[in-house]
């Protein structure tokens, strides 16, 4: 039985997800801590944004219970205020004509209802999250001239205006740039390093494992969880990836070989 603790914003005990037939999470047993910065990791399909979306409530597991908060995820209400939740940049819809300022303001409405006019308090905090990021100067462009590492800090930025404590990313750095990866990561780092709590979903390994300070692996079921110097290893790696794997450690980042046996080939 997982041991409940008020040190634990998330936790899932036993939880499985199907879709018709097909298992996609299997006896998940998963705890996270309040201010800790987890990297939820596993190859395509492995699971991550379905667990993620049991989390966030917007679907339900078949077997097992789920608590953000001490609460199931369904029974929020008032709280969900308190959860900031950034997509993957292909998951929006560009063809929108939103400004940054617009887009990081709906941000809102998490706090005050989808019917209530944003006031000035509400434009106060969607301009002070536009500064923590970095992107004041770029309040008043529409999102389709936006870079694809801007606008995944309007993203953030749209996050941070509800004043979660909080916060999921799903693929947060896919198509951009190993640069501006780097800059995001960094500043992640520093909204860790202010009592966020935060959960990223990555199939990036060797990345993510620099940045964390835990990490959780997934193939349908949870395959390793810890810190990631203690769970990235070659056993860890062959589970998640369904295959063979060796691990080479450069100071806290792995390098993984994936050994595919179909055809004999390495």
């Amino acid at each position: 039985m997982v041991k409940k603790t008020e040190d634990y914003i998330i936790e899932m005990e036993n939880v499985s997800f199907s879709f018709g037939n097909l298992p996609v999470l299997d006896r998940v047993f998963f705890q996270v801590r309040r201010g800790e910065f987890l990297g939820l990791l596993g190859p395509n399909g492995s699971g991550k944004t379905t667990l993620i979306k049991c989390i966030l409530g917007l679907v339900r597991p078949d077997e097992g219970t789920v608590r953000i908060f001490g609460k199931a995820p369904w029974d929020l209400n008032d709280d969900r205020h308190r959860i900031g939740y950034v997509p993957q940049l292909i998951s929006v819809d560009l063809t929108f004509p939103l400004r940054a300022k617009e887009a990081v303001l709906m941000g809102r409405y998490a706090r005050i209802g989808m019917l209530r006019r944003p006031k000035g308090s509400d434009r106060e905090a969607a301009r002070i999250a536009m500064e923590r990021v970095g992107i004041a100067d770029l309040a008043d462009r529409p999102l389709a001239r936006l870079s694809g590492g801007q606008r995944q800090r309007v993203f953030l930025a749209r996050a941070l205006a509800n004043e979660p404590e909080i916060l999921f990313l799903d693929e947060p750095t896919t198509s951009v740039d190993p640069t501006t990866t780097e800059s995001f990561y960094e500043l992640l780092g520093g909204l860790h390093r202010e009592g966020m709590t935060i959960i990223l979903v990555s199939h990036d390994v060797g990345v993510v494992a620099s940045h964390v300070d835990g990490v959780a692996c997934l193939n349908r079921g949870l395959v390793g969880h810890g810190r990631p110097e203690e769970v990235l290893g070659s056993e860890e790696m062959a589970r998640m990836y369904g295959c063979d794997a060796v691990v080479f450690h450069h100071g806290r980042l792995p390098h993984i070989v994936v050994k595919r046996n179909d055809h004999g080939d390495s």
